[in-house]
């Protein structure tokens, strides 16, 4: 009977202590474990506290830059003889499309006067002030008129001071949108060649039947890699699981 007292007692020690032990390995765990949280949390705090602040600088850059007038950007760059820092683009998409019918059709029927669809672009750019939604189809035909008599875009540009600041912003823009490329052309045997094609360069950066959305984040912050200004528009499309910019 004595012996297996001991052992009895024995036992009940032991489960006790292993009790005590789980208990103490269950409260460390649970506090690590809060800890854990709170500084995630407070990390993430911290994240989204930089990002508010950084697109309050963005906000803050890009109000003190729609507040500088063209002709100051456009001097700023000609006197530092650098390039150009800031394009405020105004463009529609309907005179972006009769300045580009205008480019490809006098190349495709081989018009003794190539059109540059730039050219004409930054002329109308200096007319408008950069606002090319004042465009007025009469500006547009006086100025095709003039060149198809000869004369040249030099010539109706000697006095406009803005002229190469507007066509090096929109040629830094537009630039190979609209040119030379081949394309695949298979014959009724099935012979593939390829023809030379004078157009649209430009596509979309989506496959077909890719469904996509449109973030319009041009001026957000960004601070990976460093802080800055995100100077475009993302095309959300998705992969799988996750979304990839384009």
């Amino acid at each position: 009977m004595f012996i297996k007292s001991v052992k009895l007692t024995f036992i009940k020690r032991l489960l006790f202590f292993l009790f005590i032990i789980f208990l103490v390995a269950t409260i460390l765990c649970f506090c690590a474990f809060n800890g854990f949280n709170f500084m995630y949390k407070l990390s993430c705090t911290n994240s989204i506290n930089t990002v508010l602040n950084s697109n309050d600088v963005g906000e803050d850059f890009m109000n003190q830059i729609s507040n500088i007038s063209t002709e100051d950007l456009a001097e700023d760059s000609e006197s530092a003889k650098s390039y150009i820092k800031w394009v405020d683009f105004q463009g529609t998409a309907s005179v972006l499309k009769r300045l580009s019918d205008l480019d490809i059709s006098s190349h495709n029927n081989n018009e003794p006067i190539k059109l540059n669809w730039i050219e004409l672009m930054a002329y109308l750019g200096c007319k408008y002030g950069g606002n090319l939604s004042l465009f007025k189809q009469s500006d547009l035909d006086v100025l095709v008129a003039n060149l198809r008599d000869g004369k040249s875009m030099s010539d109706l540009t000697s006095g406009m001071k803005l002229y190469n600041y507007f066509y090096q912003s929109y040629d830094a823009i537009f630039h190979e949108y609209i040119g030379e490329y081949e394309i695949e052309t298979s014959d009724a045997n099935g012979n593939k060649s390829y023809t030379k094609k004078y157009g649209l360069k430009a596509f979309l950066p989506i496959a077909k039947n890719y469904s996509f959305s449109h973030y319009k984040d041009f001026g957000t912050s960004r601070s990976y890699g460093y802080r800055r200004l995100h100077l475009g528009n993302d095309l959300l499309r998705k992969y799988w699981y996750s979304n990839y910019s384009c």
